[in-house]
Parts: structure tokens; C-alpha cells; sequence
């Protein structure tokens, strides 16, 4: 997209989206976590876009999706710090 030649859109693909998405990755560093760390920043970016796929389910398909996806996982502290 050429924003100079005031181009925003192109087929299915909307400036709009993208802006959106780094809208609420910088909420969430300012409000959620107030600070993230450059080592766990995929796993920040990981998070905020499987918000950013699901956000027009409601809360309980969210929170049900979350728990199907959970199961048979387990992250310990000290294997989150080993990475």
C-alpha cells in the first residue's frame, strides 16, 4: 500500500486492521503488563494476536476456546526462565 498516493486499501487488506492491532499490543504494555521484556516479546506478540483472531467471538466461545487449547499443557516457572 502506497499512503502517499493516499492507498489504504487493497482488496481485503485494510490499513485500519494493522493499526488496530499494534493499538492494543501498546495498551496492553502500558496497562496490562507495564513493561515487556525484549526476551519474552514473541510470546507477548503470540498472545495479543490469538486476542486479535478470536475478538469478535463473545466471552464464553473466547474463554472456552482458551480452556480446549490449555488442555494437556503445563508451563512451569522455572522452564519459562530456562528458555
Amino acid at each position: 500500500m502506497t499512503h502517499s498516493c493516499s492507498e489504504y486499501v487493497r482488496r481485503d487488506v485494510h490499513m485500519n486492521g494493522t493499526e488496530s492491532f499494534w493499538s492494543m499490543f501498546k495498551r496492553g504494555d502500558v496497562g496490562t503488563y507495564h513493561y515487556m521484556s525484549e526476551e519474552h516479546l514473541q510470546r507477548y506478540f503470540d498472545e495479543f494476536t490469538g486476542r486479535r483472531c478470536v475478538r469478535e467471538e463473545d466471552t464464553a466461545g473466547q474463554m472456552a476456546g482458551l480452556v480446549a487449547a490449555s488442555v494437556g499443557k503445563r508451563l512451569l516457572y522455572k522452564d519459562l526462565l530456562a528458555d
